[in-house]
């Protein structure tokens, strides 16, 4: 972590590459100058009781150092990068992973030159906020990614070939994303080859050096589901052209799935080629584009579109997606284009609304240390008093390195205050061990414009009724923060090897978790939002004394979950949530998020894994996905002859969402990752659940009712996307 921008502080910490370096030279193989590695990932050993220790990659020995998406909890913040001329090798930052790993306010200054600004991008949880590049051939190479990598409030200047160049096998969402230049491409190319533009063979872009690590017992799905792209409240200016220029590179060349949702262009005359359509042309100098959803049409134009219900279903390989739009039922394969000339342009804070950058962290000037005030994060006194007392007279608690018990509920009351640490690994704020508060959060936060970040919120197993945190204020920030609730004894830095052993309390007999996790009332943006029951501060695999039949989550807390646990509620909100990204999987209820209730909930990016739910609308209005994807996989549907849950939940058509009773709802480019696992070799990763036969499940499904719905002999009481489909948009008004 750099230095945050504040106005008495113009210069900080930059990583720089000086002209004609020997080793980026070679224009041929590109070369990071800083490269976020990992010697971990979560490909199994020899048996599902065998700990992984290392990727089997024929390219990868074990315990390597490599890139790849399992990469957690890396931070890079508010540093500069500097790439002198003469490099064309160079790529500023390659960083390529998933859940709490964050690049924000990070800017890279590079010569025309350079291959690239920044490589990869972070998904499952993680994200670019904040970014801005200025020069290079490509501002972001997005060729390499974790799922559904989310980027917000980025900024691409003067590159000479394209601002984003996008082609990994998932969805990437922009959010607030500006393009300024004059490239020779495009101002965004997604699903294309560099090198088939062959008048420019100086954009011939050799990839970073990550390493793809293959999913055991995982088919892939070819290039069908790859390179999808949303783009939401966003612009792309073509400078030194006119909409009247033949010559003029388009704004946007995709060959995958596109979303644009309020994106305004300009300086080009092809405002989107997308695959074999037809182009769509500018309206005049400046356009905005209300609404693009434009299908993948490469791979499947002229294969048949399969029914709802496939009764014999032809043998794997032969998955033959489809990419239609959905609105309010009707299935189009034609695309849905809404454009509209614009006179003044984006309007004020378009993109930058996204991103507040400049807010309360540990070098906010006046912030308290914890430890000044009374507290010891040892992790065994109980901090409560101190720190309760310390959020109520201070503006900003720092929370330094440390373990904070508390015995009651932390009320952050203070309007405007902020609770913050110095990383989620370092400062953790936990349950004590006896405590008993009832049904009541770990931390509650009533007060408005209330932040909480850089910190772990963490409740143990054995307390019946507690749950992690309660949102009831508006207009607060949750940024680079986690929580979960955990067995204690195996709380990771409680049971690393030079920990003494901690005492095992188990839970009640016949204890269920039927309630949320986490429950948001009022409103706010969540940054960074996520939590899975079987990575990043737990284990991999369970011990060998543990079965591990299938559907069966590694982590000892998914054996307590109930049908009616959530790992997120929103319930009864109007006040406005934001997600950047929501990342919530590997739990056992019926959905992992669940809204209902609400309105003007907004979701700029998901990602999840396991077999329930994603996401359950319910009685809401005004609910917008912008963007999904992940290795979750519905269970089988029964009238396609294949096997029914475990029979704890309600039954209803399996699909990964569910809507019932709600208006406004928009649900784009719902891409999955293709993940398909046989009865014979389950999942050994079992907390990701397994991977469901594509043609026997169905992405959507919308009914009023709550019972059992077959959308075939009943189209009157639901209505299900067919199988195979992949949504570029679902609408329902």
């Amino acid at each position: 972590v750099g230095q945050a921008p504040t106005a008495s502080w113009v210069h900080r910490p930059a990583f720089v590459l000086p002209p004609s370096s020997p080793r980026f030279s070679d224009g041929t193989a590109a070369k990071p100058v800083l490269f976020f590695v990992t010697n971990w990932c979560l490909e199994p050993g020899a048996g599902v009781d065998a700990v992984a220790t290392g990727c089997t990659s024929s390219a990868l020995p074990a315990n390597g150092w490599h890139a790849s998406a399992y990469q957690f909890n890396q931070v890079l913040q508010g540093v500069d990068v500097v790439l002198g001329a003469g490099n064309p090798a160079a790529v500023g930052i390659d960083m390529n992973a998933a859940q709490g790993t964050t690049l924000e306010d990070v800017t890279v200054h590079a010569a025309s030159d350079a291959l690239a600004g920044v490589a990869g991008g972070n998904g499952g949880g993680g994200s670019f906020k904040g970014v801005t590049v200025i020069g290079a051939k490509y501002g972001i190479d997005s060729r390499q990614t974790g799922d559904a990598p989310t980027m917000v409030a980025v900024t691409l200047i003067n590159q000479t070939c394209a601002g984003l160049l996008h082609g990994s096998s998932t969805t990437v969402i922009a959010t607030g994303f500006r393009v300024r230049g004059s490239p020779a491409l495009a101002g965004v190319l997604a699903g294309v080859d560099p090198t088939a533009f062959h008048a420019h063979p100086d954009c011939h872009a050799p990839k970073a050096p990550g390493v793809a690590v293959a999913r055991a017992n995982t088919p892939s799905p070819g290039l069908a589901l790859h390179s999808a792209a949303s783009m939401v409240d966003s612009s792309i200016v073509l400078e030194g052209s006119t909409p009247d220029d033949d010559a003029a590179p388009p704004c946007i060349i995709a060959n995958s799935s596109l979303y644009l949702s309020d994106v305004y262009v300009a300086g080009c005359r092809v405002l989107v080629a997308s695959g074999g359509r037809s182009p769509l042309l500018a309206d005049g100098p400046i356009t905005r584009i209300k609404l693009l959803a434009f299908g993948r049409l490469d791979l499947n134009s002229t294969q048949p579109v399969p029914s709802s219900r496939t009764a014999n279903p032809p043998p794997p390989p032969a998955y033959v997606y489809a990419f239609p739009s959905y609105q309010n039922g009707s299935r189009s394969a034609d695309g849905v284009a809404t454009t509209e000339p614009s006179r003044l342009g984006p309007p004020p804070g378009l993109e930058s609304r996204h991103w507040l950058a400049g807010g309360a962290t540990w070098q906010t000037a006046g912030a308290v240390s914890a430890l000044d005030v009374g507290c010891t994060g040892d992790g065994v006194t109980d901090d409560w008093a101190a720190l309760q007392a310390a959020v109520q007279a201070h503006a900003v608690v720092v929370l330094p390195k440390g373990f904070y018990r508390l015995s009651q509920p932390l009320v952050l009351s203070r309007d405007a205050g902020a609770l913050v640490g110095v990383g989620r690994t370092l400062s953790i704020v936990m349950a004590t061990s006896d405590a008993r508060w009832g049904e009541r959060p770990l931390v509650d936060v009533h007060g408005d414009g209330v932040t909480v970040g850089f910190l772990s919120v963490v409740v143990w197993d054995h307390l019946p009724l507690s749950y992690a945190l309660e949102w009831r204020g508006v207009g607060g920030v949750w940024r680079q923060a986690w929580f979960n609730r955990m067995q204690e004894s195996a709380f990771p830095p409680f049971s690393a090897p030079a920990e003494p052993p901690r005492p095992v309390v188990t839970p009640h007999p016949g204890l269920h978790f039927n309630r949320a996790l986490t429950v948001i009332t009022g409103g706010g943006a969540f940054y960074d939002f996520n939590l899975d029951f079987g990575c990043c501060f737990g284990t991999a695999l369970p011990p060998p004394s543990v079965p591990v039949p299938p559907d069966t989550a590694s982590s000892g807390e998914v054996w307590l979950q109930g049908p009616r646990y959530r790992t997120i509620l929103i319930n009864g909100s109007t006040a406005g949530v934001r997600f950047y990204p929501l990342n919530a999987e590997q739990d056992f209820g019926e959905a992992h998020t669940e809204i209902s209730w609400s309105s003007n909930v907004t979701i700029y990016g998901a990602k999840s894994e396991n077999n329930y739910v994603v996401l359950w609308i319910r009685d809401s209005t005004a609910v917008t996905l912008h963007g999904y994807g992940g290795n979750a996989a519905a269970f089988a549907n029964k009238s396609a002859g294949g096997v029914r849950q475990d029979g704890r939940v309600a039954e209803y058509m399996p699909s990964l969402f569910r809507v019932q009773r709600s208006t406004q709802i928009r649900l784009a480019n719902l891409i999955d990752a293709g993940r398909v696992t046989s009865p014979a070799h389950p999942s050994v990763f079992v907390a990701a659940g397994n991977g469901t036969d594509p043609r026997l499940w169905n992405m959507v499904l919308y009914q009023d009712g709550d019972a059992l719905c077959d959308p075939v002999a009943t189209p009157t009481e639901c209505s299900a996307t067919a199988t195979l489909d992949r949504p570029v948009v679902w609408e329902w008004p």
